[in-house]
């Protein structure tokens, strides 16, 4: 391949998505149609398409040969998976019984390869000059996954509260990753989306005294933490003022 830059690297990987998409028919024919072949077909499609990114950036040849590569699959990578970890942990808003936790057993294998292949990996994405947002970004992708497993492999009855502390908990990663990497854009970026869903967690749970005043208590706790830590910011920049 000669072609070096980002509309490459983007080509490239929409290839590949309609690759993956075009060869689950035929993975079943080869493996079967039974229940748990399709879950694991699934599963593996979906682990390629959100941990393949991120562990191809995190590849020391493709960093050197194709840098315009590497960093838009880090970027392509992290939105990703932070919009699955978003999504998934709205599995608290369902029931679940013993029938779910059978079929989710049979992917989490597959989930559980490609997390730990991203929390091996993810040190590849850092650079020698800024490495703090390391730990940050390991929580990131450990504690939404810990969560959603929760939800899937355990049965239990529609939890809103937890579904909406686990969504405040990606952002409120998302933010500590963007301050912690000097991205302040990531930071107003989850600020924002965090502000919104204290909105929509008070409709949602205002049935329920209790319910609202913890939800609202956490979440209100995690925006002002938030805004502490972006006002600091601004004021530690050169002329910088809140």
């Amino acid at each position: 391949m000669l072609a070096t830059g980002s509309l490459a690297a983007l080509v490239l990987i929409g290839a590949l998505a309609s690759t993956g998409m075009a060869v689950y028919d035929p993975l079943l024919d080869f493996f079967g149609h039974d229940r748990q072949t399709k879950i694991l077909v699934l599963t593996g499609l979906g682990s390629a398409a959100v941990f393949g990114p991120l562990l191809a950036a995190s590849l020391p040849v493709l960093q050197r040969q194709r840098p315009a590569f590497a960093a838009l699959y880090a970027r392509l990578g992290w939105g990703l998976y932070v919009v699955a970890a978003s999504i998934g942990v709205h599995v608290w808003y369902g029931s679940i019984d013993s029938n779910d936790v059978q079929n989710a057993w049979v992917g989490a294998r597959v989930v559980g390869v490609g997390l730990a292949l991203a929390l091996w990996r993810v040190q590849g994405l850092s650079t020698r000059v800024d490495t703090r947002w390391l730990l940050p970004a390991r929580l990131l992708l450990s504690l939404p996954a810990g969560l959603i497993g929760l939800g899937c492999l355990l049965p239990h009855a529609p939890l809103e509260l937890l579904g909406a502390l686990g969504f405040v908990t990606v952002w409120a990663l998302v933010a500590w990753c963007g301050y912690r990497a000097n991205a302040m854009h990531l930071v107003n970026l989850a600020t924002a989306v965090l502000a919104v869903r204290v909105f929509v967690a008070y409709i949602e749970i205002f049935g329920s005294l209790l319910a609202t005043g913890v939800g609202l208590i956490a979440s209100g706790f995690v925006l002002l933490a938030l805004t502490w830590f972006w006002v600091r910011k601004i004021r530690l920049q050169p002329g910088g003022a809140a």
